[in-house]
Order: C-alpha cells, then sequence, then structure tokens
C-alpha cells in the first residue's frame, strides 16, 4: 500500500541521516555487480541463492545480494590515497533467492560499514551507531547481545574442515 511504502521511505530517510549524522558517507553501489567479488566472500554455494545474470561477452553478474562485498570493493578501488578510518554508509536494493522455502525475494537493505579500526574500538562504535540508529526509529526498550565469529571458526578448524567451508 502507499502507507507501508511512506512508511518505508521515511524509515530509511531517518536511518541514512542516522548514519551520516556519525560522520559515515553515503555511497551508491551498482545494482548489478560482478560475480566473483560475491563468490571471494561467500563460495560457489552462495550463488544458489542470488540472481545470475552473463552478458553478451560471457561475464557473470549478480544482482546484489548485500552491499558489504560492494563497499569493499568500491573502498579497495579508492586505493590507498584514502586514509583509515573509512566510514560509509549504505541504502537500497538487495535481492536474495530464499533457497529454503523457494521464495523469490527483494529486500530494503541500509547499514554502515567501518573500515581501518580492527579493534575494540572500531566494535564499540558499530554497536553504539546500531543503538543510535535504532533510538531515532523511537526503539526505546533495546537488549544488545554480542557474540564472537571467531569462537565458531576456531571450533570448525578443529574439525579439518576446508577454509571455504569454515568461511
Amino acid at each position: 500500500t502507499q502507507a507501508e511504502s511512506d512508511r518505508t521511505q521515511e524509515t530509511i530517510n531517518s536511518l541514512r541521516a542516522t548514519l551520516v549524522a556519525w560522520n559515515y558517507s553515503y555511497i551508491h553501489t551498482p545494482l548489478l555487480e560482478p560475480a566473483d567479488i560475491f563468490l571471494r566472500k561467500s563460495g560457489e554455494a552462495f550463488t544458489w541463492e542470488t540472481y545470475n545474470l552473463i552478458d553478451s561477452r560471457g561475464d557473470r553478474f549478480v544482482l546484489r545480494p548485500e552491499f558489504t562485498s560492494s563497499v569493499a570493493r568500491h573502498v579497495l578501488e579508492a586505493g590507498s590515497g584514502t586514509i583509515p578510518p573509512i566510514r560509509k554508509c549504505y541504502a537500497g536494493q538487495v535481492f536474495r533467492n530464499d533457497t529454503s522455502n523457494h521464495e523469490r525475494r527483494q529486500f530494503n537493505q541500509v547499514g554502515a560499514e567501518l573500515v581501518g579500526i580492527g579493534t575494540v574500538d572500531g566494535d564499540a562504535e558499530v554497536v553504539a551507531l546500531a543503538i543510535s540508529s535504532l533510538q531515532q526509529l523511537g526503539y526505546t526498550n533495546l537488549r544488545v547481545n554480542i557474540g564472537n565469529v571467531g569462537i565458531a571458526s576456531s571450533l570448525l578448524e578443529q574439525f579439518s574442515l576446508p577454509e571455504r567451508t569454515i568461511a
């Protein structure tokens, strides 16, 4: 409905304003991206969740399934002239083929990437940013649970699994 569409756009605008207020510069990334940037991150199994296209030259592309890889590509292409920390934010459509229940889906995604602070300070900033963003939307009774993917990776490494599987 129009009311839902308006509410979604208001939410996106509010989140974007909060991210920009935290000095995250807004970035536009292409809707159509080379498939290899997502394969490197998530492996071949991820292709079942993406919408794949092959152009007239045989190059493989996907409809953007998420933003992190696109932002990473942008940061790498910007080169060494950019001094960390690098703060980028984004909003837009992402597309995923939900293989678990065979639904094809288009989502709105809003988020931020902090590059160059690999310490607890960077983690704290991102958590504080998430809390601030939710508070700006009117959520006040928040509970934050923090996990560590490194622990899970360490456990999986004990089973001599291939690195791609662990990733």
